[in-house]
């Protein structure tokens, strides 16, 4: 008795039937985008930054966009993203790595170049990955900066990409 007494007052509803199951949605990761350069391109590096085209390898969901060159991604939907990419480089060099988000470089994901202040450490691989909020209609592109030079990237292979996925 003491029992269904409980259960009345504080649980009058727990034996009512279930609701309507609502519509399925897309999973949230169904917005992305890879893009890749594969066929070893030569890339003119410059101290303000040169534009990596990743047109060779194309997978967009239909809310990000993409210029024919793979140059710059647009994202259609607000949301948290997560942003990766890899750079490989056929011979090492002293330049440097970043996303650039609508325009200004995303200061976690700068690979810096090295100057000529010893000791010089040459990279041949670049990597970075991070999460950022980004609203409709902003823009992503992966740069290599710092002193000029022309930089073959790794040919038959992943050259550079560039992964960009809504987590919520």
């Amino acid at each position: 008795m003491k029992t269904a007494f409980f259960q009345t007052i504080y649980f009058p509803n727990i034996n009512a039937p279930t609701g309507a199951t609502g519509p399925a949605g897309l999973p949230v990761t169904a917005t992305s985008a890879y893009l890749a350069s594969i066929s070893g391109q030569t890339i003119s590096v410059l101290a303000d930054g040169a534009v990596i085209p990743m047109s060779e390898v194309m997978r967009k969901s239909p809310d990000i966009k993409s210029t024919p060159t793979g140059t710059q991604l647009t994202v259609n939907t607000t949301g948290r993203y997560l942003i990766s990419y890899n750079v490989n480089t056929s011979v090492p060099s002293n330049a440097g790595t970043r996303l650039m988000i609508n325009g200004k470089a995303d200061p976690a994901s700068v690979i810096a170049p090295s100057i000529a202040v010893p000791p010089t450490v040459l990279k041949s691989h670049f990597s970075a990955e991070i999460i950022v909020d980004l609203t409709a209609g902003s823009t992503v592109s992966l740069q290599m900066f710092g002193p000029l030079a022309n930089i073959t990237l790794l040919p038959g292979s992943g050259g550079a990409n560039l992964s960009v996925i809504r987590l919520s």
